[in-house]
């Protein structure tokens, strides 16, 4: 069992690592820098670091590019990319192109998908 961070705490250190839950599913993401967070879509080429398709992410209005995830320094941001359906961190939208910092036990909606944000150690 990894060693979880205190609750609240926003320090995010390059030993660290982000668990995303969305209902029943625990996603294990290493950020070495940035990630991005969308959706897959057949017949299209690329896909985002992390593919959220599997969690029905398009009816949820999640965008194919919808945040951005990012370790600089000591913290960890979130970032809309401009999605259609937009983007919340404990119950606040946030402005596309402005990095929020992310917090051990945040909220995150992308559209009408929930994320919730845990950090721990590797």
């Amino acid at each position: 069992m990894p060693l979880l961070s205190s609750p609240g705490t926003v320090k995010f250190s390059a030993h660290m690592r982000v668990l995303l839950h969305i209902a029943d599913a625990k996603l294990d993401v290493p950020i070495d820098e940035q990630i991005t967070l969308g959706r897959s879509q057949d017949g299209q080429a690329g896909k985002p670091d992390v593919d959220l398709a599997p969690y029905n992410a398009f009816e949820r209005g999640v965008s194919r590019w919808h945040a951005l995830l990012k370790r600089d320094d000591q913290i960890l941001t979130i970032t809309d990319t401009a999605s259609v359906n937009g983007t919340w961190l404990n119950g606040r939208r946030l402005r596309p192109g402005v990095p929020q910092v992310l917090a051990d036990g945040d909220t995150v909606w992308l559209g009408q998908l929930r994320l919730d944000v845990y950090f721990y150690y590797a």
